[in-house]
């Protein structure tokens, strides 16, 4: 998938369009990282945040029923894909055992059957669609830009559209294969008020169904989908301010006294809390983890800002998802290394003595 979080299926098939190779053999070995269904932070796993099924929420809520049960149907489908998915690593995982522990010839041909079936189950279930759902959310984006554009929902819609666009920004070209497809982008008219937010959205409309609308045909058309795909991810981010991006929910982290980590550091880290000269990279290393904090009032914060006992911003990172460590918690994100705001004081003052505040 061109998100951060790549499907075993869709990896496989990048793998064997640049070096050959048997797809079964391929997807046996690829590493599935689904976000969908993670296991609860609440029960110890990691809870991921899901752009796509709070834009199914807001398309619903904004009357665009259809596009949001399109969009609900695709998102089941891709959670029951991935644990097919899952179901053929714990196959292919028993299979190698077998071989390690030096069971009989029969013992280890009904492993390597039951790893073959596993694949046969998941390869039957994609049917050859292996990015039904990243074409889902795309085309689930540009509807709901589509909307903002005609003023027939308020520009935060938008903003829920721009954050499933911005999981596929980092991969122009893997989105370029997912977005084409035998069904065109249907959208709502785009005509419509001439405010900046809406000519934003209708901007990103109309490239997003000019993109899916690139035939299938050869790597000329490939490659043309996929640099306008590059400049749509580019108007997507710099039109985030119109629909209201910067006044979205956020979690604020004031870093301490610079000390030793605890012993056994979860994360890793020898050191924690604050000192001069602190790179983005090492501030969000230090702070996003680990802490007492409230875990869904967390992942309903789209950024987190880590912030110096001076109040002046180290980092600035997207929240993806939460892991519970013990009786704490870490943060997991993208960090957006060079963000305007790095090296600003922040204009939210932190508002009490916790470190942790969410505004």
């Amino acid at each position: 998938m061109p998100r951060k979080q790549h499907r075993s299926a869709q990896r496989a098939r990048a793998i064997q369009r640049q070096v050959g190779g048997k797809y079964t053999v391929l997807l046996r070995h690829t590493t599935l990282v689904m976000t969908a269904d993670a296991p609860s932070a609440a029960r110890g796993g990691t809870a991921t945040k899901s752009p796509a099924r709070d834009l199914a929420r807001a398309l619903r809520a904004a009357g665009a029923v259809g596009a949001a049960a399109e969009l609900e149907a695709a998102l089941a489908w891709g959670a029951e894909g991935d644990r097919l998915g899952l179901a053929v690593e714990e196959a292919d995982r028993q299979q190698w055992a077998a071989y390690d522990s030096g069971l009989s010839r029969a013992h280890r041909a009904r492993w390597e059957a039951a790893a073959n079936e596993a694949v046969d189950v998941l390869m039957n279930f994609m049917d050859g669609d292996y990015y039904r759902q990243d074409r889902a959310e795309l085309h689930a984006a540009a509807h709901a830009m589509a909307l903002v554009a005609g003023g027939r929902a308020e520009p935060d819609l938008a903003r829920k559209a721009a954050r499933v666009i911005a999981q596929f920004q980092d991969n122009a070209e893997s989105t370029a294969d997912a977005i084409r497809g035998d069904r065109p982008v249907l959208l709502p008219p785009l005509d419509g008020p001439d405010t900046t937010a809406a000519r934003a959205a209708r901007a990103a409309a109309a490239a997003l169904q000019e993109a899916a609308a690139i035939p299938w045909r050869g790597d000329e058309e490939w490659t043309a989908c996929a640099e306008l795909l590059a400049k749509t991810f580019r108007l997507v981010r710099s039109a985030a301010v119109f629909w209201g991006t910067g006044a979205a929910p956020l979690l604020q982290i004031r870093l301490g006294r610079l000390r030793p980590a605890p012993g056994g550091d979860a994360l890793g880290r020898t050191t924690i809390g604050w000192r001069p000269g602190m790179t983005e990279t090492h501030a969000w290393e230090t702070g996003r983890g680990l802490w007492r904090l409230d875990a869904q009032r967390a992942l309903a914060r789209d950024e987190v800002q880590i912030i110096a006992p001076s109040q002046g911003v180290l980092a600035v990172a997207r929240i993806t998802g939460i892991t519970r460590h013990g009786d704490r918690y870490a943060l997991e994100g993208r960090l957006l290394s060079g963000d305007a705001r790095v090296g600003k004081p922040t204009t939210t003052p932190h508002p009490s003595r916790n470190p942790i505040a969410y505004l």
